[in-house]
Parts: C-alpha cells; sequence; structure tokens
C-alpha cells in the first residue's frame, strides 16, 4: 500500500531498539479457486501481521545475526528464517 515503505522507514529510525518491523497483510483467493491444501482459511478476508518476508523491513544487521535463507527448504524458508529470528532474541515490532 502507499507509505508502506515510508511507514516503515520512520518506524526504525524512531525506535532504534528495534531490529525490524512487519505490517500486516491480508490474504485474498479468487472466487473461483478453492484454497491449496494446507492453507489456514481463517486468514482470508482480514488483515493480520505479516510474517512474510514481503512485509518485511530489516536493519542489515538482522540479516548478518539470523543468517540467509536455508536452501534446503523447497516451500516455508522465510518461516524458518522467523524461527531463527526469533530464537536469536530480534526485537521484531509489528506495524498496522
Amino acid at each position: 500500500l502507499d507509505g508502506k515503505l515510508d511507514a516503515q522507514v520512520a518506524h526504525l529510525e524512531s525506535h532504534p531498539q528495534a531490529d525490524c518491523c512487519v505490517t500486516h497483510v491480508e490474504h485474498v483467493l479468487e472466487r473461483v479457486m478453492t484454497p491449496p491444501p494446507g492453507f489456514r482459511v481463517g486468514l482470508l478476508g482480514h488483515a493480520v501481521p505479516g510474517m512474510i518476508m514481503e512485509c518485511l523491513m530489516a536493519r542489515r544487521d538482522v540479516f548478518d545475526r539470523v543468517g540467509g535463507f536455508d536452501p534446503s527448504f523447497a516451500v516455508s524458508e522465510d518461516t524458518d528464517w522467523f524461527a531463527r529470528a526469533q530464537d536469536l532474541g530480534v526485537e521484531l515490532a509489528v506495524l498496522m
């Protein structure tokens, strides 16, 4: 959305203790489609914290601490990254 990146930059500038931040995301599904296997339909129709890379803005040193993506994952490499970040105590802010 308009202003997303500006809001994230402003948050990180005004909150030096925050290592990174994510925005909310709203999942949508075409009316003619059925949800893919394993998809939680409760995610549809409202905004939820976006624990996906498209919603993330992080300071460079966060990737130095957490590392990159594990290429052994065919899917969910972002879930693995967020889990490692949490295990390391990365300070994550969720913006509305």
